[in-house]
């Protein structure tokens, strides 16, 4: 029997084991992962829909294909259906649009992971729609996602060709449509998330985005759609777009309705053309306009569909082996007689691509698992084995490891180098001698010689690296994983760590033969996990097996590649060999945009002294939190000459406060006052100084006002108009429509509100939070907390006020340090005793002194109530903390306050008016 023959009765065996257990695998292919009807559950399976075969179609038991599908190209009447609704056909044809054959009106849309078809959507030109059933849930259009920074998510396939028509491919829809309402329940786990399992699926290409935009439809689902969008993907990188109006009475309901109906660019006003982008109609929103909340939970995790996490395979062109375009067909024969020694028939075999092949141990076997949560069947089996069957985890891989080799330059078949190569190094800068002294080899294989690097400890080979002209590296397997040139370390107290050999040789000609190369290159990133075991730590084995000689090692210094790889490497080998005694360096300028990359470069364009340069000027390799006066020489330089910008601080507009008091970003002012003596009216003239002089812009915590009341309010200021006809000071004239107008604009871009609107009281985490996201999202200079007693203050119950407020006060000056972000916090004093109408202390503030203490300014503000001391509109500014002499001192200022307008003047000023 030929071996043909013996293949076939393999799997004739195997095909009658698996029929005992009921699965059918006439359609499977040796090696590939293949979806089938599970036989525990299939009489619960709904009938196919005999209408066509569409409706309730279940795909399981082939891989999607256009055949298998019955999918044909569009007809014209279609295409004229979609250009109806301005969907050019090149667009159709670039997202394989297609229809059911023999169906003129049901559109089908092809849903692709790396070109290959996964599923599919049908729709009728009235608006029907339903899917192939057993297909992974996914994003319509997820190829065109693969690298964007920002991504457009719609809620259907032709809002996704509206949004390319428009020039944005950077689209994708979401496959199921939008709830009716928001789910009032906690986020669910990742497999339990089954009305968004798309999101978990598509997880990897979601979580490259720094900027998200939901255009899903106006109406309520879509909007609800959008809400649950943002609370898995997170709403810090979250943006909405906002319809433009299509009437007086109605807006634009989703994309394709804006690029087929495009509203006239007249009807826009001056505030939507900053805001709103215009192409072909298409209007964007570039701000949300629905208030920030705090609770998100960003896309993580795995999905839950275990068929998703299997490698998809790739189409593999139909090539003869007979005319395959092979420049050296004698390796291949090698390989083969070598396969057929253990019993693989390698004739059927392609180079290059995988294959599918039965072991020649089982002669053939099978595994299987019921994806249906409720079933859980699962098993394995054998052609030639008893009948029944085992069963296993199906995830688990057991490795056997294999002992360490002992190889020798002989067994090896190791050469002195030829003069070719000799005179290869010596274009690199690296001598005879050197690579003498390295023991640098050479190996031939076939009518190539590879370079051989081969790794000694105690002089005695223990494994080589190969290295052919253009760059490409393999090594010996199963031999022991160590540092190139580790004898050259053993007495060293100091210890230079490269990425290739190379590097190691360019170490040596500039005179440092303490120096050692890793075996494996570099990682692509650092690993967000945590460091693991010895034993589990195979890709950095080689440290473990080379502890001794790196533990006598007091300076370690790491000059490793200046490419990103490079620094990963020099991160994970300072997370193992310990930060505090490792150095590194920096690699000199090429020009002016990029360095030289390693000691080989250095070594060759700018000679052994500069390579020994960049040695010695090595800088201790940064530790969180631990810094010198050095790593801040910059920004002390900027701070003499004043060109940070604010250094001095920004002045609150009145003169009589420049001696006293400047806003410098970064720091926390804490404002007290009895009730009703204009501390929030006080903080709110200063904001509109602020805005008016430099521009800065604020988010709003203001808890005790009602969002009208505190818009008119700061109107009143900005416009230095009464909102009403005067019922709270002297006759005046109103502002104007217009005026409002203006200042409704003025309100929106300067001021961010945070405002908690269920009956829950807010806590300081949550106001950060939201405060974080304001800095990014809006760009705010300052932040307004008002006043303290309306936050949530829960604490533990053996930790005291004081202790709380200290707590409270340090993540909120953390903050402001952190974002550049200037706080003003508003606290009320406590009840004072015996009061006689003079302004209360710093340290009469409720809750502790540490209100006084951790502060960077302290102001008093008080209004005097008693007609004989003094005039009644006469506001007492009292500043009784300054830390940094540069931007004030302690002292009291005193302003006039317009009571129409709720502005506080200068005194002089306010006489000059009046």
């Amino acid at each position: 029997m030929d071996e043909a023959e013996e293949t076939k009765t393999d799997f004739t065996k195997l095909r009658q084991k698996m029929d005992a257990h009921g699965v059918k695998i006439d359609s499977c292919t040796p090696g590939l992962y293949d979806l089938l009807v599970c036989p525990k559950v299939v009489a619960n399976t709904k009938k196919p829909n005999p209408a066509g075969d569409l409706h309730g179609k279940t795909n399981s038991n082939s891989p999607s294909t256009r055949e298998s599908l019955r999918l044909e190209a569009l007809g014209e009447e279609l295409v004229d259906y979609f250009a109806g609704r301005m969907i050019s056909r090149e667009t159709l044809q670039r997202n394989k649009v297609m229809k059911v054959s023999g169906e003129k009106k049901i559109i089908a849309f092809t849903y692709r992971q790396n070109g290959l078809l996964v599923g599919c959507k049908y729709r009728t030109i009235d608006k029907k729609f339903w899917q192939d059933r057993g297909t992974e849930k996914m994003l319509y259009g997820l190829d065109d996602i693969t690298e964007v920074d920002e991504i457009i998510i719609v809620e259907g396939e032709i809002d996704k060709l509206s949004m390319e028509e428009a020039g944005y491919y950077n689209c994708v829809s979401v496959p199921g449509g939008a709830p009716q309402t928001v789910s009032i329940k906690e986020l669910p786990s990742a497999h339990k998330d089954i009305s968004f399992q798309y999101l978990w699926n598509c997880k990897d290409y979601l979580d490259k985005a720094s900027r998200i935009i939901l255009a899903t439809d106006g109406d309520t689902p879509g909007q609800a759609l959008a809400e649950e969008l943002a609370r898995r993907l997170g709403r810090d990188r979250c943006w909405q777009v906002n319809w433009p109006e299509k009437d007086q009475l109605s807006s634009f309901k989703d994309a394709n309705e804006c690029t087929a109906n495009p509203p006239p660019t007249s009807r826009l006003s001056s505030s939507q053309a900053q805001f709103i982008q215009i192409r072909r109609g298409l209007l964007f929103s570039a701000f949300s306009l629905k208030p920030i909340s705090p609770s998100h939970q960003r896309a993580s995790g795995y999905s839950y569909t275990p068929h998703a996490a299997l490698p998809i395979p790739r189409p593999i062109s139909s090539v003869n082996l007979e005319t395959c375009d092979v420049a050296d067909p004698k390796p291949l024969s090698m390989l083969r007689q070598k396969l057929l020694e253990i019993g693989i028939d390698g004739n059927a075999c392609m180079p290059g691509q995988y294959n599918g092949l039965f072991c020649p141990q089982d002669r053939g076997a099978a595994m299987w698992t019921c994806f249906r949560a409720k079933c859980g069947w699962r098993g394995t089996t054998r052609a030639f084995a008893d009948v029944r069957s085992t069963f296993a985890r199906m995830n688990r891989i057991i490795t056997v490891k294999q002992p360490i080799r002992e190889i020798t330059e002989e067994s090896l078949q190791l050469e002195p180098l030829c003069n070719e190569l000799v005179a290869y190094f010596a274009a690199r800068m690296i001598s005879k001698e050197t690579l003498q002294r390295n023991a640098v080899m050479q190996k031939r294989t076939g009518d190539q010689i590879a370079i051989a690097f081969t790794y000694r400890r105690s002089g005695e080979l223990v494994s080589c690296k190969y290295r052919d002209i253009t760059k490409k590296f393999w090594q010996e397997a199963n031999t022991e994983k160590i540092f190139y040139g580790l004898d050259d370390i053993k007495e060293a107290s100091d210890i230079i760590i490269v990425e290739g050999e190379m590097d190691k040789l360019a170490m040596e000609e500039a005179g440092f033969k303490n120096c050692v190369s890793v075996p494996d290159g570099a990682p692509p990133k650092v690993s967000d996990k945590a460091l693991p075991s010895e034993r589990e730590d195979t890709k950095y084995q080689y440290l473990w097996n080379c502890r001794e000689y790196i533990e006598k090692g007091s300076r370690i210094i790491l000059a490793t590649d200046a490419d990103p790889p490079g620094q990963a490497l020099a991160e994970e080998l300072a997370r193992r060999l310990g930060r505090e005694r490792c150095w590194r360096v920096k690699w000199p300028k090429k020009n002016d945009t990029e360095s030289f990359k390693d000691a080989n470069e250095v070594l060759m364009y700018m000679g052994p002294d500069a390579l020994r340069e960049v040695i010695e000027d090595a800088e201790l390799y940064p530790i969180k939190g631990l810094f010198n006066f050095k790593d801040y020489f910059g920004e002390i330089d900027d701070y003499y000459h004043q060109t940070l910008g604010f250094e001095l601080g920004v002045s609150t507009g009145w003169r009589a406060l420049n001696e006293l008091y400047n806003v410098v970003p970064g720091e926390l002012t804490i404002v007290t006052g009895v009730p009703n003596s204009g501390k929030s009216e006080w903080i709110d003239a200063l904001l509109c100084n602020l805005n008016r002089n430099v521009g800065w812009k604020f988010a709003l915590c203001s808890m005790e006002n009602k969002v009208r009341e505190h818009a008119r309010k700061l109107l009143e200021k900005h416009i230095q108009k009464p909102f009403f006809d005067v019922r709270y000071g002297k006759p005046g004239e109103r502002m104007s429509v217009e005026d409002l107008e203006q200042g409704k604009k003025w309100l929106s871009d300067s001021f961010a509100l945070i405002r908690c609107e269920n009956d829950c009281l807010p806590n300081i985490d949550w106001v950060l939070e939201l405060a974080r996201i304001a800095v990014l999202r809006h760009g705010v200079n300052g932040l307004v907390i008002d006043p303290y007693n309306e936050l949530d203050h829960q604490r533990p119950s053996n930790q005291t006020e004081t202790e709380y407020v200290s707590q409270m006060l340090t993540k909120v000056k953390r903050f402001a340090q952190h974002h550049s972000c200037h706080v003003w916090f508003v606290a009320h004093p406590r009840q004072l005793h015996n009061w006689i109408g003079g302004p209360p202390n710093m340290y009469d503030i409720s809750g502790s002194a540490h209100f006084i203490n951790k502060c960077d300014n302290g102001i008093v503000i008080h209004r005097n109530r008693d007609p004989d001391a003094g005039p009644l509109d006469t506001v007492q500014v009292c500043v009784r903390k300054v830390r940094n002499k540069v931007i004030g001192t302690i002292g009291d200022a005193f302003l006039c306050y317009n009571r129409n307008t709720g502005e506080y003047m200068d005194i002089d000023a306010a006489s000059q008016i009046i």
